[in-house]
């Protein structure tokens, strides 16, 4: 069994909050060629991907490894994939917009796990209810879908960032780390448009 995970960006650093915007669009393609990549090389035949549920990259990963089970399983019925996702508490959504929610509900629901970290054995965040927001939190479902997993694909532009905290567990836990310069598809959607 392969597991990836994913890290990246919230909106405000791909686009904006309009749901497939340019920049949305072109992490979502680099996403896929990433994916297709690691398949092409690895000889497992179950892969299980992580994503953390939040808006942004999290999202856009789920609906690429949804989009491409059924391509997969057509290709090679033999390959197994999994799309789960690691949610840092239970509330994660209260405070987002209806159509982000209304997202969020149907990736759970199509989900093949939902984790609910903070609810987890040794990702418990001391002094705050299960369930709750706590900026902890984050850190700890980054912490956990690394941990459960081989590779981390990460939508990074080099910021001080829960994403390069996620890439700075991963590096310490000597996992394999796939970098998406968000950079480079910045610039070159930016080259495209001139």
């Amino acid at each position: 069994m392969l597991k990836i995970s994913f890290t990246g960006h919230r909106p405000n650093k791909l686009g904006g909050y309009q749901w497939g915007n340019k920049i949305q669009k072109e992490v979502s393609k680099e996403i896929e060629k990433n994916i297709l990549d690691i398949i092409e090389r690895t000889e497992e035949k179950e892969i299980v991907f992580y994503s953390g549920g939040a808006i942004g990259v999290d999202q856009i990963a789920f609906e690429v490894v949804d989009s491409l089970k059924e391509v997969i399983w057509f290709i090679n019925e033999d390959i197994i994939i999994k799309n789960n996702i690691a949610i840092p508490f239970k509330d994660q959504d209260r405070l987002w917009r209806i159509n982000d929610k209304e997202r969020y509900k149907s990736q759970k629901n199509r989900a093949d796990n939902v984790i609910y970290v903070d609810t987890e054995k040794g990702y418990e965040v001391s002094g705050t209810e299960e369930g709750k927001y706590d900026v902890r939190k984050m850190q700890k479902r980054n912490e956990y879908m690394v941990d459960n997993s081989d590779i981390l694909i990460s939508v990074f532009d080099g910021s001080k960032s829960g994403t390069k905290n996620c890439i700075d567990y991963a590096k310490k836990h000597n996992k394999e780390i796939i970098i998406i310069d968000l950079n480079k598809i910045k610039n070159k959607l930016l080259i495209a448009n001139q």
